[in-house]
C-alpha cells in the first residue's frame, strides 16, 4: 500500500487539485498488495472520519473515487454480514451511495433509517448508532410532519394506515435510542399520528 500517495491525495483534495488528486488516489487504489490489505485500510480509515456535522446531523461525504475503490467494497460485504461498524458508517455515507445509484452503478438501496436499526438491534448500547439512529428518526418524523395541522406525509404523498403505523414505530425507537430525540417533540409526534389516524378513519 503506498501511503505517500494516500497522503499526496489528502494533500492535493485540500487544495482543491482535482485533476491532480485523481491521479494519485488512482495510484493509490492501485498499490493495495491484496483484498485483506484493501479491507483492513479501509476499515481503519471508516473509522477515523466524523459522521455528525457541527448542526448535529449525521452524514458525510467522501471522495467518489475512493468510496468505489475501496471503501464500498468492504462495506457491502459488512451490511451482507451484519457488521454494526459497516452498517453505521454506510448509513453515514448515503451521499456516496446515492451517487453510485444516480452513475447506475450497483447499490444495496436501504435507506439510512433501515441500516441504522439493524445496527441498533445488533448494538444496542453503542452510543454513536443510538445517537445517529435518534437523529435520522427525528428528521424523517418532522419531515413528515411538516404540513401538520393540513395532514401528514408519506414522502410526497399523504400518509395512510400503514405508513401510521411505521411513524409510530419510528417514535418508539426514538424513544428506546434516546440522543437528539426530544421527549418532548416524540409526545408530540405520537399526539399528531393518533389524531390523524382518527381523521383518516372517521
Amino acid at each position: 500500500m503506498d501511503e505517500a500517495a494516500f497522503q499526496l491525495f489528502c494533500d492535493l483534495d485540500r487544495a482543491g487539485r482535482r485533476a491532480e488528486s485523481k491521479v494519485a488516489v488512482r495510484t493509490f487504489l492501485n498499490s493495495f498488495r491484496d483484498v485483506s490489505e484493501r479491507k483492513a485500510w479501509a476499515r481503519t480509515y471508516l473509522g477515523t472520519l466524523s459522521y455528525f456535522d457541527a448542526f448535529g446531523q449525521f452524514g458525510t461525504r467522501v471522495r467518489q473515487e475512493l468510496f468505489d475503490g475501496a471503501l464500498w467494497p468492504f462495506l457491502v460485504e459488512g451490511i451482507r454480514s451484519e457488521d454494526p461498524d459497516c452498517l453505521y458508517w454506510a448509513a453515514g455515507l448515503q451521499q456516496n451511495r446515492i451517487s453510485r445509484r444516480r452513475q447506475g452503478k450497483p447499490d444495496t438501496d436501504f435507506p439510512p433509517v433501515s441500516l441504522l436499526k439493524r445496527a441498533f438491534a445488533a448494538k444496542p448500547d453503542r452510543l454513536d448508532i443510538r445517537k445517529a439512529l435518534a437523529a435520522v428518526v427525528m428528521d424523517i418524523l418532522q419531515q413528515a410532519m411538516h404540513e401538520w395541522p393540513s395532514g401528514i406525509l408519506d414522502g410526497m404523498d399523504g400518509a395512510d394506515l400503514s405508513a401510521l403505523d411505521e411513524y409510530d414505530h419510528l417514535i418508539d425507537l426514538a424513544r428506546s435510542a434516546g440522543g437528539k430525540a426530544s421527549k418532548d417533540m416524540l409526545d408530540e409526534f405520537s399526539m399528531r399520528v393518533q389524531l390523524y389516524r382518527r381523521r383518516l378513519q372517521s
